[in-house]
């Protein structure tokens, strides 16, 4: 098992140049999509930080959580001034983390690529549970 960690930006270049996309997903790889709750994405970050791949796919797994240790409350500071309604940044629950545990399971035969926005938090915590629990890996 390879597994590479990328930034979203880096990952969605990588996939263009390959031409891959919902109609034509990767074959040879297992990828594991991690981008914000959507709550955070859009009213935070304001690009609703969407999957590549709009769906999952036999060997696609979105999952959605925000890149923090514990569940936090951000007050909204839109520019209409209406600040009154917060939006809570989530943290990993332990449902998703056993989906993406099962998912690697599933798909310990081939390389894995996972990705987060920056590709430093999140992601990096899913590679280090591969490179942790999966002795037989390489790491890109």
């Amino acid at each position: 098992m390879k597994i590479i960690c990328f930034s979203k930006r880096n990952f969605e270049k990588y996939c263009s140049e390959h031409g891959f996309n919902d109609a034509n997903p990767p074959k040879d790889f297992a990828v594991i999509s991690i981008c914000c709750n959507p709550e955070v994405a859009n009213r935070v970050l304001g690009d609703g930080d969407p999957h590549f791949f709009s769906e999952d796919h036999e060997n696609v797994l979105n999952v959605e959580f925000d890149d923090i240790t514990v569940d936090v409350d951000y007050f909204d500071m839109r520019d209409d001034g209406d600040h009154s309604e917060p939006v809570t940044a989530q943290g990993i629950t332990n449902d998703t983390a056993e989906k993406i545990v099962r998912f690697i399971e599933s798909h310990k035969d081939m390389d894995i690529m996972v990705h987060c926005r920056a590709g430093k938090s999140r992601s990096q915590a899913v590679t280090r549970y591969v490179l942790d629990f999966y002795p037989d890996h390489d790491e890109t």
